[in-house]
């Protein structure tokens, strides 16, 4: 599969990964979160595994692996900042997030982006 606006989908990804990063490591402010923090931690990395895993269809574990090691390594580099702390059970949550995100994709009919692709230049 050849993506025609791969390296936008790239490039988005890049600011996804981008924003976790930063979102990760800032002050979590103590104000009211109308979600739990697990959740939030779920399904922001079942977006990315889902970006990715998709975007990379024939590299799919490497994918699962990257965005679970991404997980890890700031829930890691949280324990160096004075207002974040680890947790297991976030990384649980990230690696949960990701690991539905792989069956989702592997039982999808279609690619998402070849589809939205295929919307776009569909004449």
């Amino acid at each position: 599969m050849s993506l025609r606006l791969a390296p936008l989908w790239w490039s988005i990804g890049a600011l996804l990964i981008g924003a976790v990063i930063v979102l990760s490591l800032v002050s979590s402010g103590e104000g009211v979160s109308l979600f739990s923090d697990k959740l939030v931690h779920f399904l922001t990395y079942f977006l990315l595994g889902f970006w990715f895993i998709s975007l990379a269809a024939k590299k799919r574990l490497f994918m699962l692996a990257g965005v679970v090691l991404l997980g890890g390594a700031l829930e890691l580099l949280q324990g160096m900042t004075p207002q974040r702390q680890p947790e297991w059970l976030d990384f649980l949550a990230n690696t949960s997030g990701a690991l539905l995100a792989l069956m989702i994709v592997i039982v999808l009919p279609v690619n998402c982006f070849a589809w939205i692709e295929k919307r776009i230049f569909e004449t």
